[in-house]
């Protein structure tokens, strides 16, 4: 049943369709279920549903390696596009014929480039737990997926803020945000925020899809001005004043109307069942792991990247065959296209 409640149409990271292939088969496309804090266990609120491909480029990397995969894919010239790929810029003919040899680097690591690795890195530090500088300083390239635990509580306003944009009324409950707000120099950092990001929102205008408007805001925050705005606003707020502006939303039901639901966790509740005081080892011993699953690092990865345990890199197969499944009312799962049964947000003090 919570599998069904974090089931997803697109894989978050590619945007590609998910798929259920038949059991045995190992497509890149299927869909896995992968823990997103690499030193928790396999436990509600720490798994993401990604498509086989992700789940083994990532295997057991921590946050700050693949961080240094988006930094060295970067220094390689990868920029991204406005679709959101990964582009080379114009080159000279020398320089591109000196590429095209056989040393030349290539712009993906795992077969992922550097916009991939870029909501990768974002999806997982989601549920990691990170000082309250380096959660700032995280630009938010994929909206938390269903029922995900947003751990730091500078990364829950930030999702908060941006999911506000997906629903309706939206002003008002921007407003009704500021209001929280302890002093007038963090509501002028806010609103000027807010107004950068008003900006993408208002390019996604008109009786467009939702899924639109959703990939509209997550794509805002590859704009310069959005992070430096949100850069302002972040450092001006302490974790602990995060952390009351998300609990004081939640129980008051602002951005809530059309879009997810809120909920806010204290920090025994939010890593129930994570073993962190065994980085996870429960994960270790999951039963249902696919066999197949366990294949060596991707033959064009960073070779300063460290290697994955084969039994921790095993992504968990979803579903075998059959249809998608669905709830327990005979309701359709969560999906882009339709708002998720719920989403947690904590903050730590």
């Amino acid at each position: 049943r919570f599998v069904a409640q974090i089931d997803v149409r697109c894989c978050p990271v590619t945007g590609g369709l998910l798929t259920h292939g038949a059991s045995g088969a190992a497509s890149p496309t299927d869909a896995v279920l992968m823990p997103l804090f690499e030193g928790a266990g396999c436990a509600a609120g720490n798994l993401a549903v990604v498509s086989r491909q992700v789940a083994l480029a990532r295997a057991a990397l921590s946050h700050q390696a693949m961080t240094q995969i988006v930094r060295r894919l970067e220094s390689r010239g990868a920029v991204p596009t406005a679709d959101g790929t990964a582009e080379r810029p114009p080159q000279p003919a020398a320089a591109a014929a000196h590429r095209a040899g056989p040393a030349a680097e290539p712009d993906t690591v795992a077969g992922l480039d550097v916009s991939a690795w870029r909501r990768l890195a974002a999806l997982t530090s989601l549920a990691t737990p990170l000082a309250h500088a380096q959660a700032a300083a995280q630009p938010l390239h994929v909206l938390p997926p269903p029922r995900v635990r947003l751990l730091n509580p500078v990364q829950a306003l930030q999702a908060l803020l941006t999911l506000v944009f997906t629903g309706p009324a939206y002003a008002r409950q921007l407003t009704d945000l500021g209001a929280l707000l302890p002093q007038a120099a963090v509501r002028r950092a806010y609103f000027l925020f807010m107004n950068a990001m008003l900006a993408r929102r208002l390019s996604a205008r008109g009786a467009v899809p939702p899924e639109q408007v959703l990939t509209a805001m997550a794509q805002a925050w590859s704009h310069p001005l959005v992070q430096q705005r949100w850069q302002a606003l972040a450092q001006a707020l302490a974790p602990a004043q995060a952390e009351r502006l998300v609990r004081l939303a939640a129980q008051r039901g602002l951005a809530s109307q059309g879009g997810p639901t809120w909920r806010w966790m204290d920090a025994a509740a939010a890593t129930e069942g994570w073993a962190l005081h065994a980085q996870g080892a429960a994960l270790d011993a999951a039963p249902d792991v696919a066999p197949d699953a366990a294949l060596s690092p991707p033959v064009n990865a960073a070779a300063s990247a460290p290697v994955p345990d084969p039994a921790r890199a095993r992504p968990l197969r979803l579903w075998a065959s059959g249809p998608a499944p669905r709830g327990a009312a005979g309701r359709p799962t969560a999906s882009p296209l339709t708002p998720p049964l719920r989403q947690s947000a904590r903050g730590t003090v």
